[in-house]
């Protein structure tokens, strides 16, 4: 939550107007009876922002955002006041918007209450549906991060929930954004709100149009338990023939089960991938199971070694089970660091960021491109 006296800072309940001193204590519930008494026109708005769809294969989010709110207005003693205000909206040109629904009535409680009969409480609601697209970088899948920028969110007011022209900026002077994500995938980590206008000139400071993001995080449990463990058990059989000697007799019971394990981790590997991303670069997890199989691979190719070597019989028994050992060590330790060390160390926030704005200013550039060649 952020403020145009404070642009970048982290989401929390603080005011864009106030009279009072202890304006930065005010709750939505409390603006409009004891803060904002004198902001006519100003605007408070609780919104709720819940991430309900993201699909990184597309490129493709979904965002729903509730906003209640909260305004006063000169009391013309006519039934149709909201007739001269219309109803709130939002103006978003980088999303598609869909408006569920938007309306205002009167708080005849806020009325009755106030020291100013000239004045008008109102309370209203609104629900949105935000669609975008985003270019997700998955390199440390399932420990990436990402940062879903909404662009620019101007506040407006509208004839009719469904009209796409509007006629007068919404002058907000108390926000509040509350970021949830309903995907039991993803975590949302934090928010973060930017005023891009500001008017700090009047007794009453307020902002008209806002940049939200919303920086979320995969958990990774899932992968780890289902995917990471599964093929560690794997890789470990398949190599257990080191244990056996290197004798000719046993020589088709190795190569047996590595090819068996050979086998079964590609099967794994190719009926997991509608879990995985498709893109074209390796992830985190390609390279998890790309180093099982090439591990396998390699104890293969060693057998044939070994076999050729059969005349020093003993030296090679004792080589192939230290190999054995120090097999099944290294992979514990892969598999614990995928497990416990990589999940508090992923990529830093502030990497994340800069790596979504710079995907977005090579997103400009390319549009403002006139004649097909880009141009900065």
């Amino acid at each position: 939550m952020t403020s145009p006296q404070g642009a970048g800072q982290s989401p929390s309940a603080s005011p864009l107007g106030g009279s009072s001193e202890n304006s930065s204590n005010a709750t939505f519930s409390e603006w409009g009876y004891r803060e904002a008494i004198n902001c006519v026109d100003r605007v408070a708005c609780h919104a709720t922002v819940r991430l309900t769809s993201v699909d990184p294969k597309r490129g493709a989010f979904q965002v729903r955002m509730q906003c209640q709110w909260a305004f006063r207005t000169l009391n013309r003693k006519e039934d149709t006041e909201i007739g001269l205000m219309g109803v709130p909206g939002i103006r978003m040109p980088g999303l598609h918007v869909k408006v569920e629904e938007s309306r205002v009535w009167k708080d005849l409680s806020a009325a009755e209450s106030g020291s100013r009969s000239n004045m008008l409480f109102w309370r209203g609601t609104s629900i949105f549906f935000m669609d975008g697209f985003k270019q997700f970088n998955v390199r440390a899948f399932p420990f990436d991060r990402q940062v879903i920028n909404l662009q620019e969110l101007a506040f407006v007011w509208r004839t009719s929930k469904d009209d796409d022209n509007y006629y007068n900026p919404m002058k907000v002077a108390w926000l509040q954004v509350n970021a949830c994500s309903m995907l039991s995938e993803w975590s949302q980590e934090d928010s973060l709100i930017t005023p891009l206008t500001s008017d700090m000139d009047t007794r009453h400071p307020y902002a008209t149009r806002f940049q939200i993001e919303l920086y979320i995080e995969r958990h990774h449990n899932f992968y780890v338990r289902q995917i990471y463990f599964v093929t560690y058990m794997i890789t470990l059989v398949s190599c257990s023939p080191l244990a056996l000697p290197p004798a000719e007799d046993f020589m088709a019971e190795r190569l047996s089960v590595y090819g068996s394990g050979l086998l079964t981790l590609v099967t794994f590997k190719y009926g997991i991938m509608e879990h995985l991303p498709s893109v074209p670069y390796s992830t985190y997890t390609d390279e998890f199971l790309t180093a099982q199989i090439l591990t396998v691979t390699a104890c293969t190719f060693e057998s044939l070694f070994a076999f050729r070597l059969r005349e020093h019989y003993l030296i090679v028994d004792m080589i192939e089970n230290c190999l054995l050992f120090l097999v099944a060590v290294l992979w514990t330790l892969y598999l614990g660091r995928a497990g416990f060390r990589q999940p508090k160390h992923r990529v830093p926030w502030d990497l994340v960021r800069e790596a979504s704005a710079a995907e977005k200013t090579q997103e400009r550039i390319i549009f403002s491109s006139s004649d097909g060649k880009p141009q900065s």
